[in-house]
């Protein structure tokens, strides 16, 4: 509702995009990997994290695939690996001892784009420039995104 909104006021995607995508990582800023490895190594991965939700969700036009993706996300990684800074303190199959934030994040954009490019070919997505395109305001209610 917050991207539509900004949307609305802006009269483009890509603010709203941004300013949803850095308050996603803002509300991740407390968590105990960012005070373990860094404030600036850790909140790279979660702007990029919103970035790549928030491009599934104007694409889409609609946040199911980016909150499935999130809780798939959040819930792989709590049944198979766990670690002392976890924010997602959970009994998990595998334990790891040393992290490498720089590689994870490396991962993280490997992973956004076989996701957009997996939506992309399930949900027959083809107008890309979509994104670049100007908001059109309606009479009488919000047309969504």
């Amino acid at each position: 509702y917050l991207m539509q909104g900004f949307a609305v006021l802006t009269n483009n995607r890509w603010f709203p995009l941004l300013l949803t995508s850095i308050l996603f990582a803002s509300m991740h800023s407390v968590n105990p990997e960012v005070k373990a490895y860094g404030f600036f190594t850790m909140m790279p991965q979660y702007f990029f994290m919103a970035l790549t939700f928030g491009i599934a969700t104007l694409l889409d036009d609609g946040i199911e695939a980016a909150m499935g993706a999130h809780a798939a996300n959040n819930i792989f990684v709590s049944i198979f690996t766990a670690y002392s800074s976890s924010a997602l303190q959970t009994p998990a199959l595998y334990v790891q001892k040393t992290i490498y934030p720089l590689t994870d994040f490396v991962a993280t954009v490997i992973s956004a784009v076989i996701f957009i490019a997996v939506l992309a070919i399930i949900f027959k997505w083809k107008n890309f420039s979509y994104i670049w395109s100007k908001v059109q305001k309606s009479t009488g209610s919000i047309q969504t995104l």
